[in-house]
């Protein structure tokens, strides 16, 4: 089978005058440069340090918020007093010890419970949708200001299941 060309054309522009340039290329160059990209793409995605590196970005937030938590407790009971939570000590507690050990887990792997620690935060982050962010108990603008975080909050949890999804494979 004779190879399909196919014709690019190149533009441009300078001061005053325009240059048109026809490139040729052949669909076997094409397949070629898609397939050293696929083989780029695949070798840097199966990359373990890649994975390490993710799962740390991905967790960062909460293992900063944890630590923040363990020096600033009160901060954190108040949130939940603020948040009109009942145990609100108990329930700091929880909060720090998941952000916590989640992070850990999430980033060492440690025991192969990667997921377990992307389950819980994605929990977590879900969960404070409701306790922190119910935008549908505000009026405009903090219902706009507390959809966005719940929208953001729902999205994280997409991609700490994915993690999790990902850590078993």
């Amino acid at each position: 089978m004779m190879p399909r060309l196919v014709m690019v054309f190149q533009i441009t522009i300078h001061w005053g005058s325009i240059d048109i340039a026809v490139i040729q290329i052949t669909d076997h160059f094409l397949i070629s440069l898609e397939s050293q990209m696929t083989e780029f793409a695949a070798s840097l995605l199966s990359s373990p340090i890649l994975m390490i590196v993710a799962r740390a970005v991905l967790a960062s937030f909460f293992l900063a918020a944890g630590i923040f938590g363990i020096f600033n407790f009160p901060a954190v009971v108040q949130e939940m007093t603020d948040a009109s939570l009942s145990a609100p000590k108990l329930l700091a507690v929880a909060t720090v010890a998941t952000q916590l050990i989640g992070s850990v887990l999430l980033i060492t792997n440690v025991l192969g419970l990667s997921w377990l620690g992307a389950i819980m935060l994605a929990v977590f982050t879900l969960l404070c949708i409701p306790f922190g962010h119910p935008f549908w108990q505000f009026e405009e603008p903090q219902r706009a200001q507390h959809l966005q975080i719940a929208l953001e909050h729902f999205a994280l949890s997409g991609g700490l299941v994915i993690a999790a999804i990902a850590s078993l494979r």
